[in-house]
């Protein structure tokens, strides 16, 4: 918005002053919740996938449970503070080597 004011009377300038109004203000679950909702999109397709390999059977149950341990590995890895993320990371993946020779494999 532009407001015109005139200095003085003995001159004929016109000053414009710029004035920015500030964006409306959200709420702070807007904040949040505009923040989760891609986060909760790519849980829900991930979850998807966790569940169509496993109640499809496709290819070995070792996959189903590597991806079981990746999804809920990927959801813990999100909430959890920076600085504890890599060693979760590494953590996780030496869990996730070790964890086929622990699975029961049926027969």
């Amino acid at each position: 918005m532009l407001t015109e004011s005139q200095t003085s009377e003995q001159s004929n300038e016109i000053a414009a002053a710029v004035v920015e109004t500030p964006p409306p203000r959200r709420s702070s679950f807007g904040r949040y919740g505009s923040g989760l909702a891609p986060l909760f999109a790519v849980i829900v397709q991930f979850g998807l996938i966790v569940l169509v390999v496993d109640q499809w059977q496709l290819e070995s149950l070792s996959l189903a449970r590597l991806l079981e341990l990746a999804f809920v590995g990927f959801v813990i890895h999100h909430l959890l503070p920076l600085r504890f993320r890599l060693p979760f990371f590494a953590l996780l993946s030496l869990l996730a080597i070790a964890a086929p020779r622990f699975s029961k494999q049926p027969v």
